[in-house]
């Protein structure tokens, strides 16, 4: 987040690491989460407008429009423990496991060499961690890498979803509007509209329409108690 934009507080955080890479290579290259939490949507929307706007300006300022793209695309998870993955390579849909909640202020310790130490560093700590963290944090572990996702998936599971989208963009190339886009264009027509199974993920422009899908929106309603989750990125 730019250091110059003034945003709320979070009532709190989530937090969890990952490999980008695949396979995970043992979490040599481990990357860091926090998802910030807020009371509801409207406060979050505010916090990703001014952080937007910021990017935005510094962007111009620095004359790296090309490099940002001129905006932040969104994508809204109705659950945060869901990893960007593609419908083709989900896997079946599993009930998150319940996380414990700490505070901030008394992080729970671990002994090293006789000693009791946070287990949990926060920057900035100390008396400011509350303002910049929240007053309480969850982590999850552990993630569900891609590579659990596919090896729930037969061969013959993914060959029949290949078959069904095949089929409904052949279906979808009857109407003339979409006739008249590109293959690559039809697949993702039929991606945003359809729900059968693709290799392509949706992402927008507009933080509202996250925000939809993360709470609610999306096919799999969230049950109460569950965090939705708005992934930014450039």
């Amino acid at each position: 987040m730019p250091p110059d934009a003034t945003v709320s507080r979070p009532e709190g955080h989530i937090s969890f690491s990952y490999s980008p890479t695949s396979p995970p290579n043992w979490g040599i290259a481990s990357f860091d989460v926090h998802v910030f939490v807020y009371p509801n949507v409207h406060v979050a929307l505010e916090v990703l407008e001014k952080v937007d706007s910021a990017i935005k300006a510094q962007s111009s300022q620095r004359d790296t429009r090309d490099v940002l793209t001129g905006h932040l695309l969104f994508r809204g998870n109705s659950d945060v423990t869901q990893r960007l993955l593609p419908t083709r390579v989900r896997g079946p849909w599993r009930q998150p496991p319940s996380r414990e909640r700490f505070s901030v202020a008394d992080p729970p310790t671990v002994k090293i060499n006789g000693v009791d130490l946070p287990s949990v560093a926060f920057d900035p700590g100390g008396a400011d961690a509350r303002l910049y963290w929240g007053d309480w944090f969850e982590r999850v572990e552990p993630m569900r890498t891609i590579e659990d996702s596919i090896a729930q998936l037969s061969q013959e599971d993914i060959h029949g979803q290949d078959a069904l989208e095949r089929a409904a963009v052949e279906w979808a190339a009857q109407l003339p509007e979409i006739a008249a886009l590109g293959p690559f264009q039809r697949r993702a027509a039929v991606r945003h509209y359809s729900r059968v199974s693709s290799p392509l993920l949706d992402v927008s422009t507009n933080p509202e329409v996250a925000a939809f899908f993360a709470t609610g929106g999306a096919p799999r309603a969230p049950t109460r108690g569950m965090i939705g989750m708005i992934w930014p990125s450039t």
